[in-house]
């Protein structure tokens, strides 16, 4: 069968610049028998145009015939005369310049043989939007009242009403690859309503794309729209929405998007749909489970709204903990987080802790030993021995893989930021350590914190491997910022260490302290610095005479390499000259 096919006057399908009707040519309409319901028979477009013909096949002997556009196996037809179809408005739509998603819009016509022509009646409005903004890959519109998306059954006039399925009251509108918008007019499909029924508080939210970008700008009280069929409501411009711009990487993960912290990266296709805790102008207790139970959190502060951690619990899963937006979030801790399993990544938080010794606990003896440890940006209060201490009843495995970047440590103590006891002899799994961009500084004046970023002196375990770029130890200068005796693989690149004139240091000050002096296999260590007038007879060096083969000679600047320093802020600037070192951030 053959059916000549059009749209009502004044409706545009494929294209909205024009007044013409176009079909592509490519379409395909589902088919259905209007009076006894059953499958829906595909048909498909023969030529593009205003107008078209679509030709398929049904079974002998039906009469009447209820089509709908678009094509889809999931569009079902309630059995008797003049049903509804069953069918669905996406809540995720794709986003096409100039037009709207034509998989999402919904067209109905009858006939009763081929002699009629379909004549598609919409039974969809739409919102109209301008993408004026740079990097935008996501825009979605959302209201209080009534749905927008979701399941519906359609009548024969056009007109809708709820279906049995999910409803939503949200609609996002994006490429299918995640790619970015191209600047423009862009269409939404949505529900019309019909007196007295009304849309209110419309909320429209775009996030771009960015290593630090995600922003969107949100709106409650648009307006109270009647939209009815086939009714355009024109948004404005995305930069001419009022609101204040933030940041929101719980939504930026939800879309569908990459975040990544340190060298590792995490998406909801991976790692799951993840958890949104809120303090609002309060404490957060964040519970036992939430650390044990694993999966991907994130934290959001509403104005003084700050968290804590008061138990005690274990990682045994793979946990992550971030920011929701780009100032790093506070989380107070009164107990210390077991390290055994698994992997736990923080990113955005800002730590201090009370009335213990250590953050983290290394807390297992059996090869299943935690996998990664990642710190990415967040601020480290470190007013307690270490950031990351051993339990003295598990000395055989540590962590295989550790990485900081990006951090502040604000040393008030003579502390290791990791630290594994001498008499750990055998400790195995600590097999490569990544540590860079980090500020490391005395909070203290010109008082000299020792304090190295990884100190295990025994000596035998596992070769591990070190990468170290970028990273300023100010006022923490100590016999080795790495202390390890077998080592594997080094590197380390503009790394700077300052210390106050005449610092009490017990040894020389040294990037790598190897006691048992063990030669390094790959050495990969050039431009390193270190500043300030030692204690009588101490000197700068880069590692035990040794052991220092394929290593550049440590860097003594005749004048401060640093042009600022604020202990208070943790903000430093580093002397013309001296620009490559420290942190890039």
């Amino acid at each position: 069968m053959t059916f000549a096919a059009q749209l009502e006057p004044g409706i545009t399908k494929a294209y909205l610049s024009g007044k013409s009707v176009l079909w592509a040519g490519d379409e395909s309409i589902a088919v259905f028998d209007h009076d006894n319901g059953g499958d829906a028979y595909k048909f498909d477009a023969e030529s593009s145009g205003s107008t078209t013909s679509f030709s398929g096949t049904v079974p002998d002997g039906i009469t009447h015939y209820t089509a709908v556009y678009p094509y889809s196996g999931s569009l079902t037809y309630d059995a008797g005369a003049g049903s509804p179809v069953n069918a669905i408005i996406p809540s995720v739509q794709e986003a096409t310049l100039g037009s709207f998603d034509p998989a999402s819009a919904i067209f109905i016509a009858t006939a009763t043989s081929t002699d009629d022509v379909l004549t598609f009646t919409p039974a969809f409005a739409l919102f109209k939007v301008n993408v004026d903004v740079d990097n935008v890959v996501q825009v979605s519109l959302s209201t209080t009242t009534n749905n927008l998306a979701g399941s519906v059954k359609v009548a024969r006039s056009g007109n809708l009403s709820n279906g049995s399925g999910t409803l939503s009251k949200t609609i996002i509108l994006k490429k299918s690859d995640n790619s970015v918008l191209a600047k423009g007019d862009y269409y939404i499909v949505t529900r019309f309503l019909k007196e007295p029924q009304a849309f209110e508080n419309f909320t429209i939210k775009y996030l771009t794309s960015g290593a630090l970008s995600n922003s969107r700008v949100s709106v409650s009280g648009i307006g109270y729209a009647k939209l009815d069929r086939k009714d355009i409501l024109n948004l404005g411009s995305l930069s001419s929405i009022p609101g204040t711009p933030s940041i929101s990487w719980y939504e930026y993960y939800q879309a569908g998007y990459d975040i990544s912290i340190g060298s590792k990266t995490i998406n909801k296709s991976t790692n799951g749909d993840a958890e949104l805790l809120t303090a609002n102008d309060a404490v957060l207790a964040i519970g036992k489970a939430k650390f044990e139970d694993g999966g991907v959190k994130f934290l959001r502060a509403v104005g003084t709204g700050t968290f804590s951690q008061t138990n005690n619990p274990t990682i045994k899963n793979s946990s992550c903990f971030l920011a929701d937006g780009d100032s790093r979030v506070q989380v107070a801790m009164t107990n210390v987080i077991n390290l055994a399993e698994g992997a736990l990544y923080l990113k955005g938080l800002s730590l201090s802790i009370s009335g213990k010794t250590y953050f983290l606990n290394v807390n297992k003896n059996t090869s299943g030993s935690m996998t990664d440890l990642v710190v990415d940006n967040c601020y480290i209060n470190q007013n307690v021995a270490s950031f990351v201490s051993t339990n003295s009843s598990f000395t055989t495995y540590g962590i295989q893989s550790i990485e900081f970047v990006n951090n502040s440590f604000a040393v008030s103590v003579d502390a290791n930021i990791i630290n594994v006891s001498s008499s750990y002899a055998g400790i195995s799994v600590y097999s490569k350590f990544v540590f860079n961009n980090n500020y490391v500084y005395s909070v203290d004046g010109n008082n000299n914190h020792k304090t190295s970023a990884f100190a295990y002196s025994g000596s035998t375990g596992d070769q591990m491997e070190v990468e170290m770029k970028n990273n300023l130890f100010y006022n923490t200068a100590a016999a080795g910022t790495i202390k390890h005796n077998t080592l594997n693989k080094v590197t380390a690149k503009y790394n700077m260490v300052w210390a106050a004139d005449a610092s009490g240091l017990g040894a020389n000050a040294k990037l790598f302290g190897m006691t048992s002096k063990t030669a390094i296999p790959t050495v990969d260590v050039t431009n390193n610095a270190g500043y300030g007038t030692l204690a009588t007879k101490k000197n700068w060096t880069i590692a035990d005479g040794t052991v220092d083969t394929g290593m550049e000679a440590i860097i003594v600047p005749e004048n401060d390499p640093i042009a600022s320093a604020n202990t208070t802020t943790g903000v430093f600037t580093m002397a013309t000259g001296y620009e490559n070192y420290g942190p890039q951030l």
